[in-house]
């Protein structure tokens, strides 16, 4: 399977979804971050964090369709979540313990720019 995500260079401040025209018509580039790390019974888990939300309010189905996206471009994904801005504060969606990571953590770097 040939890995499709493409690795980004960090641009802080870039927090808004980024529309691009391609041969097939629109489509939509997802920054997203992809992380190793370790867990809390020290074996590695790896992440990946999209900064998007959905317009239509079904932040599961477009956190399930992200990671297929993500998986299908050869990215190994254990637990993923969204992250948004709300309120002039940074919101999480997702997988229970990554919100709770990152949210004590706080956010990586992106890493690659995803299709949706």
């Amino acid at each position: 399977m040939r890995n499709t995500a493409r690795r980004r260079r960090h641009s802080p401040g870039r927090w808004f979804l980024k529309l691009t025209k391609n041969a097939e018509g629109r489509t939509m580039k997802i920054d997203m971050a992809h992380v190793r790390t370790r867990s809390t019974t020290g074996g590695w888990i790896d992440y990946a964090l999209f900064n998007a939300k959905s317009t239509n309010g079904d932040n599961d189905g477009l956190l399930a369709r992200l990671t297929g996206n993500a998986r299908n471009s050869g990215l190994k994904v254990d637990q993923s979540a969204l992250v948004y801005s709300s309120g002039g504060r940074n919101r999480f969606y997702g997988s229970r313990h990554l919100v709770d990571h990152l949210a004590r953590h706080g956010m990586p770097n992106w890493t690659h720019e995803i299709d949706l």
